[in-house]
């Protein structure tokens, strides 16, 4: 097994308590679809209904797999839009079938920023075994250069020891520094992941265990020294039958100065049939404040999910 890049070092602790968590009025639509071998195609098409306010939101990400002369090539586009063209962005990633623990990476995206379009193109290489991730990435934009180093090394087995630091040139040509360091502690049943962000001052201590087949249990807490008290999280997932899981969550978090939310998540999801490519989410975001009889926070928000494989 590969040891996993930065990015996905510990996503799974903090994708505990944001995926089928639909909320928000939101009502969603996600397919994938293999055409063949080769091609694959993702949708996603989303609608957040409220009384006064009604958005579409729609996002397609094509993908196209290939050799060419002993390479193995991915070619990846993606274009999102609410309620007109926005986001979009194609990449091209090449693999040696000689060597297929190196990649390369070539790719543009553009991305929509109080209605103004900014563009980022980038040029990446990898390179990943049992034991260690690198990456090197140069991105350009209207704003400057940077350059991206990151790395993942496991040491001794259960231990792994990520680092993630940005370089960016600015237009007067000055240099910012900014930082990430991660260390994650992992065994079969569970893992601890620390998180330290230099340049937003945030420390997040996340921890995922499996207390059974049917059973997951997880935690987080949040430093910031820009928020005045901590944020706290504790989450559930449970197996209900073969076909059906549930999910529950508490958080606490600063909204803004002196409006602290107490949110209860709740999900259940379910597979149509024995081969699990039709599911169903049905979630709810629940002011916990209001039961306390304690005034303020957001109002409870309802949302629906089906994704088609």
């Amino acid at each position: 097994m590969s040891v996993p890049s930065f990015d996905d070092l510990g996503a799974d602790g903090s994708e505990f308590f944001t995926r089928q968590f639909p909320s928000n009025g939101f009502v969603k639509l996600q397919t994938k679809k293999d055409l063949s071998n080769a091609i694959r195609i993702k949708s996603t098409v989303q609608r957040k209904l409220e009384k006064d306010h009604q958005e579409v939101w729609f996002k397609n990400r094509p993908t196209l797999r290939g050799k060419i002369y002993g390479l193995n090539v991915t070619a990846t586009g993606k274009i999102a839009s609410s309620n007109q063209i926005g986001d979009r962005s194609v990449s091209v990633g090449i693999t040696p079938e000689s060597t297929p623990d190196l990649e390369f990476e070539l790719g543009s995206e553009v991305e929509t920023v109080n209605e103004d379009e900014v563009e980022t193109k980038y040029a990446q290489v990898s390179y990943t075994n049992e034991q260690f991730y690198g990456s090197l990435k140069v991105e350009n934009d209207e704003e400057g250069t940077s350059l991206n180093l990151s790395g993942v090394v496991q040491y001794p087995e259960n231990v792994f020891w990520g680092l993630d630091a940005r370089i960016k040139k600015e237009e007067d040509r000055t240099l910012e520094l900014g930082w990430n360091a991660k260390i994650q502690f992992r065994l079969p049943t569970h893992s601890t992941t620390v998180h330290f962000d230099n340049k937003e001052s945030k420390l997040r201590l996340n921890y995922l265990q499996t207390i059974s087949e049917s059973i997951k249990f997880g935690t987080y807490l949040n430093i910031n020294k820009h928020l005045i008290s901590p944020e706290f999280g504790v989450g559930y997932e449970g197996q209900v039958d073969p076909v059906t899981t549930s999910k529950a969550k508490i958080e606490i978090f600063e909204k803004s100065t002196n409006n602290k939310e107490i949110r209860l998540g709740l999900s259940l999801t379910r597979n149509l049939n024995q081969y699990h490519n039709t599911q169903i989410t049905i979630g709810a975001d629940i002011n916990a404040r209001s039961f306390l009889g304690t005034p303020g926070g957001d109002q409870h928000s309802f949302g629906f999910e089906i994704k088609l494989r």
